[in-house]
């Protein structure tokens, strides 16, 4: 089960962060509204200051305040809906068994989230990568060659396999 928080991020420069939590309370998605532009963390990885946060969230609920599933997704929707036409023009160009490759960019708790040069990441699952690359380059920045597996229409990611 899935629950749904807001917090304010900073007061002096008005972020709000928006998170999808899993039921160990670790953020799946976050969307943070820094004074009215919104960033994804699913689409929008290398901005410095905001990131997927890590760790639980367990000791910190008191901090947070609890928003229903439909608030979180409308905040989701017209955030993606700018990318929509580009994400279905996508699934039409690279196909399912396909080798593509993709750099490491980072480490989220679904997986390896990799730049594959197009608008939209790839995740891959950690241990295949892991198995394929080997433990002492499972780092940003290291190279994998991957299949595409499917498409997540619900977070805008390639699975690859």
């Amino acid at each position: 089960m899935k629950r749904y928080f807001t917090y304010c991020y900073s007061d002096e420069e008005q972020v709000t962060c928006f998170l999808e939590l899993d039921k160990g309370f670790y953020c799946e998605r976050a969307l943070y509204d820094v004074g009215g532009k919104y960033i994804n963390t699913n689409l929008i990885i290398e901005h410095d200051n905001y990131f997927l946060p890590e760790g639980s969230f367990c000791d910190s609920l008191g901090h947070l305040t609890v928003i229903s599933q439909t608030d979180f997704m409308d905040v989701w929707n017209k955030m993606v809906s700018p990318y929509l036409d580009y994400w279905d023009k996508l699934k039409l160009e690279l196909i399912i068994g396909q080798k593509i490759k993709g750099e490491i960019i980072c480490f989220y708790p679904q997986g390896v989230i990799l730049d594959i040069g197009k608008t939209f990441h790839a995740i891959a699952n950690y241990d295949e990568c892991e198995k394929r690359l080997g433990k002492k380059c499972m780092y940003p920045g290291n190279k994998i060659e991957l299949s595409i597996d499917e498409f997540d229409n619900d977070n805008l990611w390639i699975k690859l396999k």
